[in-house]
């Protein structure tokens, strides 16, 4: 009987052994396999970082490429570029959203100040550029540059009106860099009373002559594929004056001259600006985009309109339904504009991918 106890003890001891002999190397096995796992997780991860560091180079080195080419879109003009109105959006804002979503890789640049008339845009611009008006000996003591300014072609011109004025500073006055400044007029806070000119070598002392062009920092964007809209705020005497403004944009602008669009005026409705919308088609032909009669066809449709706004709608008049409390346009026409602008950039080719 002891015996058979003592058999049965080394039974049960050599299957406890044997089955945590097996529970081990079973565990260890799943162990393994468990790193195994893990390591060709880590190995996996690590080669889609690789390949999404490589495809990010790829890009950008594309984009790059892209960029000599076209640098960016520039969005000249006044109220209507700057978005006055919008609450939200503006017509460039919606434009870069539609760029970027169909994978254009280039910026899109706002460069619409509101209140500004066509010399003033186009100054800017350096298409019809700034000059200095009188001689003037410039020092590092800004408070002793006050200058004038005018148009190149002598008309009156209101850059630095508010705040914020893209395309103006840094300027270059005879080689000689610096900022403008422009202080309000009492009287007339639309206007600027003066302008003074800072050197950012205080040590300068040098003669500016009248006539001296003042190259702004608009010239940055020369290259650039162009959408200009002047002229609602005035700054011409005829229609004809205010096509050879656009034309003097268009033959300004660099390596990309052949790329601009040319917005039409948005006062008025088909009778005030036939002579306009003629004129500009025939100068423009495809690169002229007449937003407003856009607004009032195009762009209505599946919009349900009040008896009056289908009346303006008809004589080619800018409807209320687009417009903000009648002081510039609402978020909706911006963002059916930035389409529309998009839509004319990718069917003539201007914008690559």
């Amino acid at each position: 009987m002891k015996n058979s106890n003592k058999v049965i003890c080394i039974v049960i001891t050599i299957l406890a052994i044997c089955f945590f002999v097996g529970f081990y190397v079973w565990n260890s096995n799943i162990e393994e396999e468990k790193n195994i796992a893990v390591e060709e997780r880590i190995a996996q991860h690590n080669k889609d970082k690789a390949a999404e560091k490589l495809e990010a180079e790829k890009k950008e080195i594309h984009r790059q490429q892209v960029r000599t080419v076209i640098p960016g879109v520039a969005c000249w003009g006044d109220d209507f570029t700057y978005g006055l109105g919008g609450i939200e959006k503006s017509f460039p804002s919606v434009l870069a959203e539609h760029m970027e979503d169909n994978d254009y890789l280039m910026p899109v640049v706002n460069l619409g100040i509101y209140g500004e008339d066509s010399l003033t845009v186009l100054g800017r611009a350096n298409a019809i550029p700034f000059v200095v008006k009188d001689e003037k000996q410039i020092t590092g003591n800004m408070e002793q540059n006050i200058i004038n300014i005018t148009s190149v072609n002598g008309e009156p011109v209101d850059p630095l009106l508010h705040e914020n004025n893209p395309g103006v500073n840094p300027v270059t006055i005879d080689g000689i860099e610096g900022t403008l400044y422009g202080g309000i007029a009492s009287e007339d806070i639309d206007k600027v009373a003066e302008y003074f000119f800072a050197p950012d070598n205080a040590d300068v002392s040098a003669t500016i002559y009248a006539g001296t062009p003042i190259v702004t920092q608009g010239q940055e964007y020369v290259d650039y594929v162009s959408v200009l809209s002047i002229g609602n705020n005035g700054g011409y005497d005829s229609i004809q004056t205010l096509v050879a403004q656009q034309q003097a944009f268009v033959e300004t602008r660099g390596k990309n001259k052949d790329k601009c669009i040319i917005i039409g005026l948005l006062n008025g409705d088909n009778t005030s600006n036939a002579d306009a919308d003629r004129l500009m088609a025939q100068a423009f032909g495809n690169g002229f985009l007449n937003i407003r009669a856009y607004l009032c066809s195009e762009a209505l449709q599946d919009t349900e309109l009040s008896d009056e706004d289908k009346a303006a709608a008809e004589r080619g008049e800018i409807p209320s339904c687009y417009r903000y409390e009648n002081r510039g346009l609402n978020d909706v026409a911006y963002e059916k504009i930035g389409r529309a602008v998009f839509n004319k950039l990718e069917e003539l080719g201007y914008i690559i991918k």
